[in-house]
């Protein structure tokens, strides 16, 4: 039972963000239908709703994909900065990366479904994906409010249309709005009996067949009949089967998938590079490892691979100790974090709720690679963290404001990282307890 929830569990919950992404009639900043993107229009602020680690340097354009009943032309622009699309399958599976700095830079391309029988338009790259259900998110540098117009220009040219309105020139369709399709994905998959979920999960797996490699794991499945179009029944639990069903739940979400995983937790450990975590390359392709899949898709849904953004991360300082906002630190860098062309890295600051600071006037929670930051005589690059009280700081651009009588933490992230970064052999910055 734990398996087959755990297998299916990436999928039933990337369905319910669709249906939740979808439900609108046309385009809006946060929603679009079915086949179409949305475009974010703001970079984010400490009013960014209840996103989660969300990016100040980056504009977000987004669609979900149904694949089922025509393929779908991707028009892609080739901007000069920082601007790369990734393509996810029904299982959260990364199946390919385009932009600057990737092995693919086309402009056109025809994304087609696992039963997909047509031909190829001339001057299309076609991209099979293994689901009919798909995801494809795009990522734009922003430097700031100023270039908004600029950013939004870009995302003008970007464009998803089933390939029958493409060749014949219609305009996409006005869809329906549905009043009950607004819904926390997590909290309507958690809402779910055992028969609900994995026959909706039988359902799914018809028109988003699990992989050839999968086949051990489907025929485990099979015998309490989960697998593409069979019927699970309750009773098969016992007589508290709805009790045991909601602890298998709660035991694999927040337990279980997180102890499996730690094993794909790469720790810095050398003794001249900071404690700062990431996951390692097997992210976004996570092959037969199901627990880490499904950890993944409920934390980070839809992570993008190491290759793109390398996410270092930190919770304590370099004593082991919590980061804790009343405190300053400084965080030491020998060397910036290694990027390839087109490139950039960030660190940004957030409260134990994953959302930015939010105290009165602090608006400074993150620095990056355009930040005017000046060595020391020793060739180090010190940033400090302190409380946003304080008037101590020694240089504002390089001071991070930290929420009062509040616990943070830190993310590093590394767009486009040199190989050096994911392998562990840069000298992640040294974070410590900063004398007054």
């Amino acid at each position: 039972m734990k398996e087959a929830f755990t297998f299916t569990f990436p999928l039933v919950y990337m369905h319910y963000n669709k249906v939740r992404f979808t439900n609108a009639m046309w385009p809006t900043p946060i929603a679009a239908p079915i086949n179409q993107f949305s475009h974010a229009e703001a970079i984010a602020d400490v009013n960014y709703g209840e996103a989660f680690h969300a990016n100040l340097d980056i504009v977000c354009s987004q669609a979900f994909l149904d694949l089922g009943k025509d393929a779908v032309v991707f028009t892609k622009p080739n901007p000069d900065r920082f601007c790369i699309f990734e393509l996810y399958d029904g299982y959260t599976n990364c199946v390919m990366t385009m932009g600057r700095g990737t092995s693919s830079n086309a402009q056109k391309y025809l994304i087609t479904g696992p039963f997909f029988k047509g031909k190829v338009p001339t001057g299309m790259t076609q991209i099979k994906v293994p689901t009919n259900m798909a995801w494809l998110v795009g990522r734009i540098r922003c430097f700031g409010e100023e270039d908004l117009e600029n950013v939004k220009a870009i995302q003008a040219q970007i464009q998803a249309k089933e390939l029958d309105l493409y060749q014949k020139g219609k305009p996409q369709p006005v869809k329906t709005y549905y009043d009950p399709n607004e819904f926390v994905p997590l909290t309507k998959l958690r809402s779910l009996t055992s028969d609900e979920y994995f026959n909706l999960a039988n359902e799914l797996m018809i028109k988003n067949p699990p992989k050839a490699t999968d086949a051990e794991v489907v025929s485990r499945m099979k015998r309490i009949g989960v697998g593409p179009g069979l019927t699970f029944k309750a009773s098969i639990l016992g007589e508290n089967g709805y009790r045991y069903f909601e602890s298998m739940k709660d035991q694999c979400m927040y337990n279980e998938w997180a102890s499996n995983s730690q094993q794909y937790l790469f720790r810095t450990s050398n003794h001249d590079s900071g404690k700062w975590n990431f996951y390692t390359d097997n992210i976004a392709n996570f092959g037969k490892e199901y627990d880490y899949r499904a950890f993944c898709a409920m934390n980070y849904l839809c992570a993008e691979p190491n290759s793109t953004c390398l996410v270092y991360f930190t919770t304590k300082d370099d004593e082991g100790k919590n980061l804790y906002g009343n405190y300053k630190y400084r965080l030491r860098f020998r060397k910036f974090p290694p990027i390839k062309e087109n490139g950039f890295w960030s660190l940004t600051l957030y409260d134990a709720n994953n959302h930015f600071v939010t105290e009165k006037d602090n608006t400074v929670f993150s620095i990056n690679d355009l930040t005017e930051l000046e060595a020391n005589e020793s060739g180090y690059t010190d940033v400090f963290l302190q409380p946003a009280a304080s008037s101590s700081a020694s240089v504002a651009s390089g001071t991070i404001p930290t929420p009062t009588n509040k616990s943070f933490h830190l993310l590093l992230r590394i767009y486009i990282p040199h190989e050096a970064a994911i392998s562990g052999f840069w000298s992640a910055p040294i974070l410590t307890v900063a004398e007054e």
